[in-house]
């Protein structure tokens, strides 16, 4: 089960990064991320250049020690706009107010299998 966003914290999320990059777990890991990232947002986004969101190759280490304000925004960053996170609202005027979805419904295991596979391919 995934915490809830006011439980995440950078810790926990660079636990279960690498846990999920394990090599035994990692074909897995791959595989699920790739089947999330086609079908969730490669319509927006590339690993490498702009679409209507910008590319996420190697996004960890953008955010390397900001990992559960990452998984926030991912989760839902329509929200954090709205709460006026200085971070979120920035991104939003950045990328000409698009708003990004809401994946709410995406449990932060799901997450961390986009991210790995992005970071490794």
């Amino acid at each position: 089960k995934s915490p809830e966003p006011q439980e995440r914290n950078s810790p926990a999320i660079r636990r279960m990064l690498r846990k999920a990059k394990k090599p035994k777990r990692m074909p897995a890991t791959l595989l699920r991320g790739k089947s999330l990232f086609v079908n969730y947002c490669s319509p927006c986004h590339a690993h490498d250049n702009r679409r209507i969101g910008p590319p996420l190759r190697r996004i960890l280490a953008k955010y390397e020690g900001e990992e559960a304000w990452l998984y926030d925004w991912i989760s839902d960053a329509p929200e954090m706009v709205a709460k006026e996170d200085a971070r979120a609202v920035a991104l939003w005027r950045e990328n000409h107010k698009q708003a990004m979805t809401s994946f709410s419904h995406m449990s932060d295991h799901y997450i961390t299998d986009i991210l790995i596979y992005l970071d490794q391919n």
